[in-house]
């Protein structure tokens, strides 16, 4: 049995709010609103997340054969999604601080070296650095695509890479506080095969 809270503030902006613990029960008690007992539709909530696998799978089809140059290829370097997602942890982003900056020498090695470059340099080791660190942690909340100002599908190519770290960790993203993040602590048991 679930309790929601229906707010009778605005019949138009009708709120329910399913409540399956104690601790959520008590966090209501000083909200306005009624309070009655029903059970929660459970056959709507399954369409929803079928609807929602389908649009992911069809997501993900379109990165089967994901090419980093190409998919990053367009990057300018902005770092707008490093900025706007809520997983990435670094206080001081590497990429921003004045050790990432590169130096005209930097540029006349790269030229003499390989004939030509592409600027800026490191986009797309940058996004394998962010990849990295926020793939356990990724919610797929597509923040990143939003702001991305040449439309790289970052959310798209997070969302696969961090459902295959996540998939191999046994791991789900935001699921529960309490839970550390895998990479952050040594399990024996884990890769057991790797070697």
């Amino acid at each position: 049995m679930t309790i929601d809270l229906i707010s009778n503030s605005n019949i138009d902006k009708q709120c329910e709010i399913h409540l399956n613990t104690k601790k959520a029960e008590e966090i209501i008690t000083d909200m306005a609103g009624e309070v009655t007992e029903k059970e929660l539709n459970t056959e709507a909530l399954e369409d929803l997340r079928s609807r929602r696998q389908a649009q992911k799978d069809k997501l993900l089809d379109e990165l089967k054969d994901l090419d980093m140059e190409k998919v990053f290829g367009k990057c300018i370097g902005c770092h707008a999604c490093s900025k706007v997602c809520p997983a990435c942890y670094c206080h001081l982003c590497f990429f921003d601080s004045p050790s990432s900056e590169h130096r005209a020498l930097d540029y006349e090695r790269e030229l003499s070296k390989n004939g030509g470059m592409r600027v800026p340099l490191d986009t797309i080791f940058y996004h394998m650095v962010r990849l990295f660190h926020v793939s356990l942690s990724c919610v797929g909340c597509g923040q990143c695509n939003d702001v991305c100002p040449v439309n790289i599908p970052l959310g798209t190519v997070a969302l696969k890479t961090s459902g295959a770290v996540q998939e191999a960790f046994d791991y789900v993203a935001g699921k529960s506080i309490e839970e550390e993040l895998p990479i952050t602590i040594f399990r024996p048991e884990e890769f057991a095969g790797v070697e």
